[in-house]
C-alpha cells in the first residue's frame, strides 16, 4: 500500500522540446537502528547480531536503548558494544519507559545517516522483513511501515483484545484524521532521519509507536507499507511489557493531540 506516490509524466517530449536530464538516483540508504529494550536478555544478542550480519553494508549504527532493565540485558548489551564498534548502549534510569527510551534513541542518532530503523528487542522473526523496508526506503519514502494487516495471515498467537483494541485506534484515526495507513502504531518501521528530527514526540510509554506513525503523516511525509508477520514471544524470550488497559488512554491521548495540531493548523491557513 502506498501513500502520496509521485506522478509520472508519460507524454513524450515533442521536437523542439529540450532533452529530458534524468534524475539522479536517490543516495544509498545508511541506517541507524533503535532498539528500546527493558528486560530482554534472551533475544538481544540474536537480534543485533541477526541485523548486522545481514545488513552490516546499510547500517551505520545500531543504538541499543536499555531502559532500566533488572536482568543481564545492560551487560549483555555492553559485551556487544566491545565486540562491535558500529553499536552503541544508553543505560536509562529511573522512570522507565518506552517513549523515553525511544527519544534518547533517536537523539544519539549520528549525523551521516539517512535513515533511522525502529524496532523492538523481540522482533527475531522480523529480521529478513528488514531488506523490504530498506528497498522501499530507497524508493524515496519519507516512511516505509512494516504492516502487519497488509496480508491474512500476518499473525501467528497475537492475543484477540490487542487485535480489537488496535483496529479500533486505526478506525478512529481513519474517521477522525483521514489516515489510512493499515498498521501506523507497529514499532517496526524506517523513517528519514530529517523527516524524524522535525517531530516533537511527547509520548512516554508505549503510545509513542502511535506518534511515529502519525506526526510525520500530518506533515506531509510520503508513505508505504510493507507486510510483516507478528510472532508471540516464545517461554525463553520472556514476558510482554505491554499491557493493553494499561495504556489504551495514552494512544487515545495521540489521537487527541493530532487532532488539535491538524485543527490548529488548519486555522493558521484559513487566516492567512
Amino acid at each position: 500500500r502506498v501513500g502520496k506516490q509521485r506522478s509520472l509524466l508519460n507524454s513524450a517530449p515533442s521536437a523542439h522540446s529540450p532533452p529530458r536530464i534524468a534524475a539522479p538516483p536517490p543516495p544509498p540508504v545508511s541506517l541507524a537502528v533503535v532498539i528500546p529494550v527493558r528486560n530482554e536478555e534472551g533475544c538481544l544478542a540474536p537480534l543485533v547480531q541477526g541485523l548486522l550480519r545481514r545488513y552490516d553494508s546499510s547500517i551505520c549504527r545500531v543504538i541499543v536503548v536499555d531502559d532500566n532493565s533488572t536482568d543481564s540485558t545492560g551487560s549483555i548489551a555492553d559485551d556487544l558494544a566491545r565486540r562491535n564498534p558500529k553499536i552503541t548502549v544508553i543505560h536509562r534510569e529511573n522512570p522507565p519507559g518506552v517513549g523515553r527510551a525511544l527519544r534518547e534513541g533517536f537523539q544519539a542518532v549520528p549525523p551521516q545517516v539517512t535513515h533511522v530503523l525502529m524496532m523492538d528487542g523481540d522482533f527475531l522473526a522480523n529480521i529478513s522483513e528488514v531488506a523490504d523496508l530498506i528497498d522501499q526506503a530507497a524508493e524515496g519514502y519519507d516512511v516505509v511501515f512494516g504492516s502487519r494487516y497488509c496480508w491474512a495471515f500476518g499473525f501467528y498467537g497475537y492475543p484477540y483484545l490487542k487485535r480489537i483494541c488496535n483496529r479500533s485506534f486505526h478506525l478512529l484515526a481513519r474517521h477522525t484524521l483521514g489516515i489510512k495507513v493499515n498498521d501506523l502504531s507497529n514499532n517496526f518501521k524506517i523513517i528519514k532521519k530529517d523527516v524524524l528530527a522535525a517531530c516533537q514526540f511527547q509520548a512516554t510509554d508505549f503510545a509513542i509507536n502511535a506518534e511515529t506513525g502519525l506526526y510525520p503523516l500530518l506533515a506531509g511525509a510520503t508513505w508505504c507499507e510493507v507486510p510483516v508477520k507478528w510472532v508471540t514471544r516464545s517461554a525463553s524470550m520472556g514476558n510482554s511489557k505491554f499491557h493493553v488497559f494499561r495504556i489504551a488512554n495514552s494512544y487515545f491521548q495521540v489521537l487527541r493531540r493530532c487532532r488539535r495540531q491538524r485543527a490548529e493548523l488548519e486555522a493558521h491557513i484559513a487566516g492567512k
